[in-house]
């Protein structure tokens, strides 16, 4: 599609979602809305976020950061293919609307507009990053599996396959998920051998386990478990991050073990995140009940709460949690809310699987935004930049934050 093409096809979409926030759709428009709404679960995400008045909180958070004249008259003169102004057009857009129409413009154009366009727009020009040797795209569908025999499949993001079959259990990918199935007696054999299933940095990947639970792994992660769970637990063990829908089973309870926390369920939905480089771990509770237990004592989890365990300190701490943050990574999006720059490009550094270098001392400027992870490199800095908060030069899979 041509550029322009693009551009206009986007703006439609944002008037479609500007006029359904004001209620003011058409029925033909109400029906090209829900058409768009069922062409992509992350549509639907996206909207969602605009009627969530802590969403909108954050994005006026970023307005707040940006150079709001500067950068619209920037996005105007690409939208229209013309030059783009190394200053804001004086008498333009924004200086001919009255404060209150200004106020709410700004704030439609860049949440319907703008970040619309970035998870959307696919541009040849770069964004505004400092230097950009070769464009780095996102992470996809990567992983490996590690059976307990020793032998490592790599697996695919596409189409049927099998992996292994034999001792009652049939192991099968498809579509970016690893499948394990117990078909019938001899599993016997495989009790208590493990397997590993494993994301590189850029990677992710889903596992359904043979109790029917299934898990999402985040980019840089390794879940260790067995192929064939006891008949009284299921446990396995984690590094990096994952998302859970655990099947009930009253009479097996399922445990997740991590770096000094253990999750205990019988069956719920649950994002835990325990990588090496952060300091947290942290268990955050979507719906149901769990129980996080460190070394000194447990407590019981409820819908919407997160326990963190600082590592250093080894204190356990339970508190109110921010589901749309914690559930981004899954539903496609970075989302940051009043983030620091080092937490950030850690998000970032290992879906692109690039290296974070800071020149100079890192800005004390806290970050708000939500943009998609299916697009370049070039496009998440590009927002970051905007804010004025950061500056970045990009030589291969090295990123330089720059003072």
């Amino acid at each position: 599609m041509d550029p322009r093409e693009r551009n206009a096809s986007n703006f439609e979409k944002a008037e479609l979602i500007l006029k359904f926030l004001r209620d003011g759709l058409s029925q033909e428009e109400e029906d090209k809305l829900h058409a768009w709404l069922a062409e992509d679960e992350r549509n639907r995400v996206f909207l969602e976020s605009l009627t969530d008045e802590a969403s909108l909180e954050e994005c006026v958070d970023f307005l707040a950061a940006v150079d709001v004249p500067a950068a619209l008259e920037k996005t105007l003169a690409r939208m229209q293919g013309g030059p783009v102004a190394s200053e804001p057009v004086k008498g333009g857009l924004l200086r001919r609307m009255p404060r209150w129409k200004s106020a709410a413009a700004i704030l439609f154009i860049l949440a319907t507009g703008l970040v619309f366009l970035w998870r959307y727009t696919q541009q040849q020009e770069p964004a505004p990053v400092a230097i950009i040797q070769q464009e780095v795209p996102p992470g996809g569908w990567k992983a490996t599996l590690r059976l307990a025999d020793g032998s490592v499949i790599a697996l695919q993001d596409t189409g049927t396959s099998m992996v292994k079959t034999g001792n009652g259990i049939r192991i099968t990918q498809q579509n970016g998920e690893v499948i394990y199935e117990n078909t019938g007696a001899g599993t016997a054999a495989v009790q208590g051998r493990w397997n590993t299933i494993s994301t590189p940095l850029g990677g992710k990947y889903k596992l359904l386990l043979p109790d029917g639970s299934r898990v999402w792994l985040n980019a840089g992660s390794d879940l260790r478990f067995p192929a064939v769970f006891e008949d009284s637990r299921r446990e396995v063990e984690l590094t990096g991050e994952a998302y859970f829908d655990v099947a009930r089973n009253e009479h097996a309870p399922f445990r997740v073990k991590v770096n000094g926390l253990t999750v205990d369920v019988l069956g719920t939905h649950f994002n835990v995140k325990a990588y090496s480089d952060e300091p947290l771990v942290q268990a955050t509770l979507i719906e149901g009940s769990v129980k996080v237990s460190t070394h000194a004592g447990a407590e019981l989890l409820y819908p919407g709460k997160q326990a963190s365990l600082d590592k250093a300190k080894k204190q356990l701490e339970i508190r109110a949690a921010n589901i749309k943050d914690v559930l981004a990574w899954k539903n496609d999006l970075f989302h940051f809310s009043k983030e620091s720059l080092e937490d950030v490009m850690r998000k970032i550094g290992r879906w692109y699987n690039v290296e974070i270098i800071y020149s100079g001392v890192a800005t004390d400027t806290k970050f708000s935004g939500m943009i998609s992870r299916n697009v370049p490199l070039s496009q998440v800095l590009g927002m970051l930049e905007m804010t004025g908060g950061a500056k970045f030069r990009v030589e291969g899979k090295k990123v330089t934050v720059l003072p």
